[in-house]
C-alpha cells in the first residue's frame, strides 16, 4: 500500500517538535532523511535548529556552524541571523553578537528592529546604556524604525541607570511618534 510521501512541510513540523522537546540529535537524522527523501530544508525548518540551539546555555558552536551552512546555501534572512544574535546576547557575549551584525549587512542582509532591540536590551542590562544609546542612534540613522518594544526597552534602560533626560526625549519621541 502507498501512504503520503512526507514533504518539506512535513519534515519540519516534525522537526520543530522534536527540537522543542529537546531532541536535537533526533531532529538532525530527521533532516538528513528529509534530504536523502528528496525534501530540501527551508528557512523555517533551520529556524527550528537555530532557535534551540540559540536557547539558554545552547550551543553557540553548533548554531554558528548551521548559521554557515545555511549562508552556503544562501538561505540565511534577519530572521536567522536575530536567532544567533539572540543567543550570543544570552550568554553576555556581545562582541560576538556585534560582529555577527557586522557580517549580517555584508551579506546583504538587513539588520531590523528585532536586531537592534536584542542587542540594546542586553547593553541596559549590563548597565553600558552608553553603548545601547549608541546603537539606537545608529539604527534610526539606518532609516530602522523603533517598535514599541525599542522604545520602551531603551526608555526603562535610560531610567534604569539615571538618563532621565534621555527616557523623558525618547517617551516624547515615542509619543510624537505614535
Amino acid at each position: 500500500t502507498e501512504g503520503c510521501v512526507p514533504n518539506e512541510v512535513t519534515y519540519t513540523a516534525v522537526i520543530n517538535g522534536l527540537c522543542k522537546a529537546g531532541f536535537v540529535n533526533e531532529a538532525e537524522i530527521l533532516c538528513s532523511k528529509m534530504l536523502a527523501g528528496g525534501s530540501v530544508p527551508n528557512q523555517v525548518t533551520y529556524g527550528c535548529f537555530l532557535d534551540i540551539l540559540t536557547k539558554g546555555e545552547g550551543d553557540m558552536q553548533r548554531a554558528v556552524e548551521l548559521h554557515d551552512a545555511i549562508l552556503k546555501g544562501l538561505l540565511a534572512n534577519t530572521a536567522t541571523y536575530n536567532m544567533l544574535i539572540r543567543g550570543f546576547c544570552r550568554q553576555g557575549r556581545m562582541n560576538e553578537a556585534s560582529e555577527l551584525v557586522t557580517r549580517m549587512t555584508g551579506t546583504g542582509v538587513s539588520p531590523d528592529c528585532i536586531t537592534y532591540t536584542t542587542m540594546i536590551y542586553e547593553f541596559c542590562r549590563k548597565n553600558d546604556v552608553k553603548k545601547a544609546i549608541e546603537l539606537w542612534n545608529s539604527m534610526t540613522a539606518k532609516g530602522v524604525r523603533p517598535d514599541r518594544v525599542a522604545y520602551n526597552t531603551m526608555i526603562h534602560g535610560c531610567c534604569v541607570s539615571g538618563e532621565m533626560d534621555k527616557a523623558i526625549e525618547l517617551r516624547s519621541e515615542m509619543l510624537r511618534q505614535g
